[in-house]
């Protein structure tokens, strides 16, 4: 099975990584799902509390770009492969933990 999925066209290789893990969002523990609400909601409280300030996305974006720009360089080239580099932004982002 796997070289017959090595075989597929870059393009239709991608599409069904981003199907399998996106799929991977569907089985999240609910043990998780309710720690990520528990700190949604800790984070909310320190903003109406004034303890934390929020910032514009496309500051925080900005600094992201130019933090990892080698990464968006590396986007743009898998873009030019009709590929998702958003959908590979996403991935990286969630391994660093943002």
């Amino acid at each position: 099975m796997k070289n017959d999925l090595l075989s597929l066209t870059p393009n239709v290789r991608a599409k069904l990584a981003h199907e399998l893990i996106i799929s991977l969002d569907e089985e999240i523990d609910t043990n998780v799902s309710h720690a990520w609400q528990d700190e949604i909601n800790r984070r909310v409280s320190e903003i109406k509390r004034g303890v934390a300030k929020g910032r514009p996305a496309e500051q925080v974006l900005a600094e992201i770009r130019a933090k990892y720009k080698f990464l968006f360089i590396s986007l743009n080239i898998v873009n030019i492969f009709g590929l998702y580099p958003d959908f590979i932004l996403y991935v990286f982002l969630r391994k660093l933990g943002i």
